[in-house]
């Protein structure tokens, strides 16, 4: 009741009648009506509710397939020490074999034509393609592989050389530096069992859940983290817009979901390695393709390359990725003596990226 008399106060107030007295029969009746008023209008609630149909069942959600894996990488550490990419699509990883081949070999071609001129442009290792088995059961790889007799027949496989992990000492600085201490030593644990290359995220700073990752395989190293290991970012990010030029105007591919890759070579040295060219495509040297399959492959990868990120030395990245990628895209050009008539492309094609990750006009 005394919500209501509240409420039946405020209501005589807001419409002038504030000379009506508690002890009135005029604030009596007044008093009933809003009793009244408030009791039918819970009821039609209620009511409302009563009246209303059953709600319909959910749809159901479509079953999911179960997902086939079709394809794996396997790293050999005894030797011979090299990688395997497994798939039962024969013509596809066929394709991609030979597509390692001509990218290494195009990269090799630029190096010496780059130490020609004596210029100081540096471009990433490239894993050495060894050979192609149609059918892995019946090649010499056959008993380095794990669970083989699982594989059925039709299986493929070519072979590469490894990219060596990090040292375990290295491994453990980074992850005393990096992870949390509640997990360190649980990742530690998994060391010995574990591939430890990073791949390059110039794209992106440390997500705040990184540092409670525990998995020590193939880990990404985000820009800050690089930073904080005193990695030339700029000079890095110089090199993979050099390593797109390369790859876009010798290769002639779209360098979609190429990665970039820090892990030893056979002597224990670190080093900057391109890897991964199974979902690169060719494409038309038209100013359509340009500014769309060439930028949708690099945003697709988009934690890859460097961007502009409006913070400090973050600033110069994308600077030094746009100027690597002009300058060898300009010696490409003089390789065929400027005689390439699209040769405005790979400008168009910087300048359509520099929209979404360059610094705003």
């Amino acid at each position: 009741m005394a919500a209501v008399d509240a409420m039946l106060g405020r209501w005589i107030r807001s419409n002038g009648m504030s000379s009506i007295r508690d002890d009135r029969p005029d604030f009596a009746r007044l008093k009933f009506q809003m009793i009244t008023r408030t009791f039918w209008l819970y009821f039609g609630h209620i009511s409302k509710l009563l009246r209303a149909p059953p709600p319909s069942a959910p749809t159901p959600l479509p079953i999911q397939e179960p997902v086939t894996t079709t394809e794996g990488l396997y790293t050999m550490v005894q030797k011979p020490a090299v990688t395997l990419k497994v798939s039962n699509e024969q013509e596809v990883l066929q394709e991609e074999y030979d597509l390692h081949v001509s990218i290494e070999s195009a990269f090799i071609h630029v190096l010496n034509y780059l130490g020609g001129l004596g210029s100081s442009i540096i471009l990433p290792f490239i894993p050495h393609y060894i050979d192609f088995h149609p059918e892995i059961l019946k090649s010499k790889y056959s008993i380095l592989l794990p669970n083989v007799e699982n594989l059925p027949a039709g299986y493929a496989a070519y072979a590469m050389e490894s990219i060596r992990p990090f040292h375990p000492h290295h491994v453990r600085y980074l992850v005393k530096r990096h992870l949390s201490p509640s997990i360190q030593d649980r990742a530690l644990d998994t060391l010995s069992n574990s591939h430890f290359v990073t791949k390059v995220c110039l794209g992106g700073l440390t997500p705040l859940s990184e540092k409670w990752q525990i998995g020590l395989n193939d880990r990404p190293a985000y820009v800050d983290q690089l930073y904080a290991e005193r990695v030339d970012i700029a000079g890095l990010s110089k090199v993979m817009g050099s390593t797109l030029a390369v790859l876009h105007w010798c290769c002639g591919i779209d360098a979609a979901g190429v990665e970039f890759v820090l892990g030893c070579d056979k002597k224990g040295n670190i080093r900057l390695w391109l890897a991964n060219f199974g979902n690169c495509r060719p494409f038309k040297q038209t100013e359509f393709d340009v500014t769309t399959q060439l930028v949708d492959a690099v945003m697709n990868n988009d934690c890859c390359w460097p961007r502009w990120i409006n913070l400090g030395v973050f600033r110069e990245i994308w600077h030094e990725f746009w100027k690597g990628y002009i300058e060898m895209s300009l010696l490409s050009c003089n390789e065929h003596q400027g005689k390439r008539p699209n040769a405005f492309l790979p400008r168009l094609f910087i300048n359509e990226l520099g929209k979404t990750r360059g610094p705003p006009v």
